[in-house]
């Protein structure tokens, strides 16, 4: 009987063990399993954090680009601008250096002879004075400045 009782120890220790086995086998499934779907979770993030990366790489490629040509643009502009300046300068000192020779003349109507320069020509001509007017702007009525010849 001896033998029977420590059978049934040993068969008790055995069943205990097995037990003892399977729910660390379990426990270890389960770890398995919780490892596997964090490395998913974590390859999924990695993904997606890969795609934004690639998205805010091309947003600022493309923002860079640009503010390329905006800044071409702008260069384009302030070069034409200095063009224009050159040139408006250009014709303002070409005009500035023209000798204009300008002979102040008046037509004396009385004796029909020529004053210039305050030098008294006593040659007779057969035309009038011309008429001096001011061009009336288009928000006046006529210039108070016409000249007009009275014979």
């Amino acid at each position: 009987m001896e033998m029977y009782s420590t059978a049934c120890k040993e068969a008790l220790t055995a069943k205990t063990r097995e037990r003892e086995l399977q729910l660390w086998k379990m426990e270890e499934e389960w770890r398995f399993e919780e490892a596997r779907l964090a490395e998913e979770a974590a390859l999924t993030i990695a993904e997606h954090e890969k795609a934004k990366s690639k998205a805010a790489m091309e947003a600022t490629e493309s923002a860079r680009r640009i503010a390329e040509l905006e800044s071409q643009k702008r260069v384009k502009a302030e070069m034409k601008a200095l063009k224009e300046q050159a040139e408006k300068t250009k014709a303002l000192d070409a005009l500035a250096q023209t000798n204009f020779k300008y002979r102040k003349c008046t037509i004396n109507s009385n004796n029909r002879s020529l004053i210039v320069h305050g030098v008294n020509h006593r040659h007779h001509y057969d035309h009038r004075c011309p008429v001096i007017e001011a061009q009336p702007s288009p928000r006046r009525e006529a210039s108070p400045l016409a000249v007009e010849d009275k014979p």
